[in-house]
């Protein structure tokens, strides 16, 4: 730990590491995220039908990932954009988790959402949207689920401490990296992924669509099917070698059948 970024971050003591709280690790049913898994997070950006969102839980699951991404209610610049499917599309993240065994995360918007979320989601992602939006998080902070915050797009260092490595010296939270918000480009993900598993994160954020140039939402910058299992097996041997450098057997992914 340096201890010039912790006495710097210090007043931060619900997430500042510190020599008796190195490291949380979250518990998602049988998943432990920041602990020694490297936990993958993949799906739609936006839940758009039964078909789409089934189809791509099956393709993640039998990748590697362990937890299904699908916003059923989106934040847009433009009141004309698909918002989302709202209770439709939590039922049917439900129904994706029921037939795969994922995990399920999903964007709370509002306080008054959180409650009916919660009875779907396994965790409760806060958008970059809404990183400052109080009432939202305090509303959270009572819920009982794991909250994946992201990082506000004009976020201070002091608010979300930024760079990867950073935040895993000052924070004992776990740390998870989105490359397709990161990169916005589909074909720069894999590398930013590789990139996160070296500095150490804890997991990753994709976006994968069955067919990206049809998508509703955030299509330019999500995986197809192959993209992804492409990614996932490239980055097989550089979570093997995070592995060896925690001093840990190495916790590969691995294929599974989803039937």
């Amino acid at each position: 730990m340096n201890p010039h970024w912790n006495g710097q971050f210090s007043c931060f003591n619900l997430v500042a590491k510190t020599d008796e709280k190195v490291r949380t690790v979250v518990q998602v049913g049988e998943l432990c995220i920041g602990g020694d898994q490297f936990v993958v997070m993949a799906g739609p950006c936006a839940v758009e039908s039964e078909q789409q969102l089934i189809t791509t839980a099956e393709a993640i699951a039998a990748a590697g990932a362990r937890i299904l991404r699908g916003g059923a209610f989106k934040p847009r610049s433009s009141p004309y954009s698909f918002q989302g499917l709202g209770l439709v599309g939590l039922k049917l993240l439900d129904k994706a988790r029921r037939a795969t065994g994922l995990a399920i995360v999903t964007e709370v918007m509002s306080p008054e959402d959180v409650g009916l979320i919660a009875e779907y989601a396994d965790i409760m992602q806060v958008g970059t949207r809404s990183m400052q939006n109080y009432a939202l998080l305090e509303a959270l902070g009572k819920c009982g689920r794991p909250v994946l915050l992201k990082r506000g797009m004009t976020s201070t260092l002091e608010e979300v401490i930024a760079a990867v490595p950073v935040l895993k010296a000052v924070s004992h939270l776990p740390v998870i990296v989105d490359p397709s918000h990161a990169a916005g480009l589909r074909s720069l993900v894999p590398v930013l992924a590789r990139a996160a598993v070296v500095v150490d994160a804890d997991g990753l954020l994709v976006e994968v669509h069955p067919c990206p140039d049809k998508a509703l939402s955030d299509g330019v910058q999500s995986l197809t099917f192959t993209d992804f299992q492409e990614m996932m097996d490239d980055l097989r041997p550089y979570i093997a070698m995070r592995s060896c450098a925690r001093g840990v057997r190495p916790h590969l992914l691995s294929r599974v059948e989803v039937t």
